[in-house]
């Protein structure tokens, strides 16, 4: 910005750049929301909504999944009020939930290397590690521009 400058024009510049930083929380938010509808985890447990927080704060902080039980799961506990072991469980639940029930074209695309994998299920960690990192690389190819920290 060049000076002088009119605050009005300076005040315009920082409205545009804040709406811009809340459309791309907004967009985030529905993608995790939608990545979670598509793969069958019902919004009716518990457990839906910890996968969701955990997801969201993975994709803000890089290294909040890295320590799952001492940073995220502590995190959510804390966030919901209830125990860590909690969160656990009903996360572990609600992935079992959606392991059967899920789109399996959704599953293929977001877990192709477990949905024909003889282990089965992803940890509760796989399961919030590959939708992070999956979710951050969409985000980033349809705007290279935008920054997920």
């Amino acid at each position: 910005m060049t000076k002088p400058f009119e605050f009005a024009t300076l005040h315009c510049l920082i409205s545009d750049l804040t709406n811009r930083s809340d459309s791309a929380t907004r967009s985030i938010e529905v993608r995790v929301t939608d990545a979670l509808h598509k793969l069958g985890v019902p919004a009716r447990l518990k457990g839906y909504y910890y996968l969701r927080t955990a997801i969201l704060l993975s994709i803000q902080d890089k290294t909040m999944s890295s320590n799952l039980t001492n940073n995220l799961y502590s995190q959510i506990a804390k966030k919901y009020d209830i125990t860590v072991d909690r969160v656990e469980r009903a996360m572990r639940h609600a992935i079992d939930v959606s392991w059967g029930q899920g789109d399996p074209e959704a599953k293929e695309l977001y877990f192709g290397h477990f949905s024909h994998n003889k282990k089965g299920k992803p940890t509760n960690l796989e399961y919030v590690a590959v939708l992070v990192d999956h979710l951050r690389l969409q985000t980033q190819s349809d705007d290279p521009r935008m920054d997920l920290h």
